[in-house]
C-alpha cells in the first residue's frame, strides 16, 4: 500500500503542469527512505532502490517567504503574548535562513527555548 502511495505522489508531481497539486508532503516513520523496499520484499530479494525517480528534475521551491514566516510568528504571538514585532522578526529570521524550513524551525525553537525574553 505504501508503494502505491509513493507512486501516486510521483504521478501527481509529473502532472503538476496540467492540474494543481499540493506543494509538499512530509513522510514520518522509523525507517530511512532508502530502506523502505527492504521492509516490503522477501528476504531473498532485498536490494537498495530509491522509490523516487531521480532522473526527473525537482525544481519546487519549498522555502518560506518572510510573509509565511510572519504567519507562523503571528500564531506564536497569539498564544504566548511576547510583544514581539512580528514583521521585523520574520524578516530577520528570513535573512539568516533564506526561508529554509528546517533552519526557520530551528531558529524559532532556539529563540523560544534558549533565549528568554526574545520571543
Amino acid at each position: 500500500m505504501f508503494l502505491d502511495f509513493l507512486a501516486m505522489l510521483r504521478t501527481y508531481y509529473l502532472s503538476r503542469e496540467r492540474q494543481p497539486v499540493f506543494r509538499s508532503v512530509i513522510l514520518a516513520g522509523v525507517y530511512d527512505i532508502k530502506n523502505l523496499k527492504l521492509k516490503i520484499r522477501p528476504d531473498e530479494q532485498h536490494q537498495y532502490n530509491s522509490p523516487w525517480n531521480i532522473a526527473a528534475d525537482f525544481d519546487v521551491d519549498m522555502s518560506f517567504s518572510p510573509k509565511q514566516i510572519a504567519g507562523m510568528l503571528e500564531e506564536y504571538e497569539t498564544d504566548c503574548q511576547t510583544g514581539m514585532n512580528v514583521s521585523e522578526a520574520a524578516e530577520e529570521i528570513y535573512q539568516y535562513t533564506s526561508g529554509y524550513p528546517y533552519l526557520v524551525s530551528a531558529v524559532c525553537r532556539f529563540l523560544d527555548e534558549k533565549v528568554p525574553g526574545i520571543m
